[in-house]
C-alpha cells in the first residue's frame, strides 16, 4: 500500500552477519548489543501500559482525520475545484498504522530468528542466554 524500506529485518544483514562472522569478539559483541536493543524494544512494547498509549494515540489521531474528513464536506468548493468529498482517512489511518505495527514486529523477530541462532552457531554459550529469552517472549 506505501512505499516502506526493502529489507526484512531492522538492521542491514550484510553488516550484521560479517560483525558475527569476522571472528573478532569486539564486531560481534556490537552486533549482539543490537540485538538487545531490539529484544528491550520488544518487551517495551508488550507492557500493557505501553500497548494501550499507542492504542489511544491511533485511535484518536484517527478521530480527529474523521473530523477533518467530515468538516471538509460542509465546506464550498474553492473556484475551479470540486467540494471535499468523504475520503475515508480514518480508514487509511487504521491501515497505515496496522501495517506499520506489522512491520515492525515482523523486521524485529526476522533479525532476532536470523541473527540469534547465527551468534549461537559462532559464538556458542556466549549468546544462549539471550536466545533463551528470546524464545520465552
Amino acid at each position: 500500500m506505501w512505499a516502506d524500506k526493502t529489507t526484512t529485518g531492522v538492521y542491514g544483514a550484510r553488516d550484521v552477519k560479517a560483525a558475527i562472522n569476522s571472528g573478532d569478539i569486539n564486531k560481534a559483541r556490537v552486533a549482539l548489543i543490537r540485538l538487545k536493543w531490539l529484544m528491550g524494544a520488544r518487551k517495551y512494547m508488550k507492557v500493557t501500559a505501553i500497548k494501550n498509549i499507542f492504542k489511544k494515540q491511533k485511535e484518536r489521531i484517527g478521530d480527529i482525520l474523521d473530523n477533518l474528513d467530515t468538516a471538509l464536506t460542509t465546506q464550498p468548493a474553492a473556484p475551479g475545484f470540486t467540494a471535499w468529498q468523504k475520503q475515508g482517512l480514518k480508514a487509511y489511518w487504521d491501515a497505515y498504522m496496522n501495517e506499520k505495527f506489522k512491520t515492525a514486529k515482523s523486521r524485529i523477530e526476522s533479525d532476532m530468528d536470523n541473527y540469534l541462532i547465527l551468534m549461537d552457531l559462532k559464538w556458542g554459550p556466549k549468546v544462549r542466554l539471550l536466545l533463551t529469552l528470546w524464545e520465552r517472549g
